[in-house]
């Protein structure tokens, strides 16, 4: 007589169907926890982030990343139609972390100069806010100093720069401007320092950089009443 084989119990249909049914409940509540947990730490978490990107490095830093990836994804965009483009970019060898300003400042319409990208519009004067509108009228310090303005922004974080600098540069606040002294202003000054402009600032204007970027760092409104008692120094 053959003896018998015993076949190999293999898991019951019946398990194996409530563990796979088990295994989809908890990954559709995955989701709704998460939501949950959410919505109880939302209003914190969101406030606590906002605060991040207006007010510190981390958000100044995010927005300079963001603004100089979207724009070199743009920019390679338009040279499929732009052979002006092309050749611009082709200038710098496609090099977004390009260090050349001469090259940047050689540009017709676009390039970059250091990860931040260059725009050259029909504009009076250059200004900069994490993307660069480089003027056709101007040269490579004063792209030197733009650039300056981007770390600036970088480290300040966005509202910071926004009050501290970009208010006050081009409205040319303070006493600085009526004397004739428009790169004197701690605001410039510092963007000459961080960009490498050749431009001479004296001890006073170096040490005005120091307290007027601590007054915009600790306080925003300490920043214009820095311009305010400035403004009030006799000649």
């Amino acid at each position: 007589m053959r003896p018998r084989i015993r076949a190999e119990k293999g898991p019951k249909k019946g398990s194996s169907h409530g563990l796979l049914i088990a295994i989809l409940i908890l990954t559709a509540l995955v989701p709704v926890a998460v939501m949950v947990v959410l919505g109880l730490l939302g209003l914190p978490v969101w406030l606590l982030i906002l605060l991040a990107a207006l007010f510190t490095p981390a958000g100044g830093t995010a927005l300079q990343l963001t603004v100089s990836i979207l724009c070199y994804i743009g920019i390679a965009a338009a040279s499929l139609f732009s052979k002006t483009v092309r050749s611009d970019m082709a200038r710098i060898r496609w090099n977004p972390f390009n260090c050349d300003a001469g090259e940047a400042t050689a540009s017709e319409k676009v390039s970059f100069y250091k990860g931040v990208p260059v725009f050259r519009p029909v504009i009076n004067r250059s200004g900069s806010f994490a993307l660069i509108l480089f003027s056709k009228r101007d040269g490579v310090n004063d792209l030197k100093h733009e650039r300056g303005h981007n770390w600036q922004l970088m480290l300040m974080g966005i509202a910071t720069y926004a009050f501290a600098v970009a208010i006050p540069s081009p409205a040319m606040l303070g006493r600085w401007s009526k004397r004739g002294n428009y790169y004197g202003a701690p605001w410039e000054a510092i963007a000459d320092f961080l960009g490498g402009a050749e431009r001479t600032h004296n001890k006073v204007e170096a040490v005005n950089t120091g307290f007027y970027f601590a007054a915009g760092l600790l306080l925003v409104p300490a920043a214009f009443w820095w311009i305010r008692r400035r403004n009030t120094v006799r000649k």
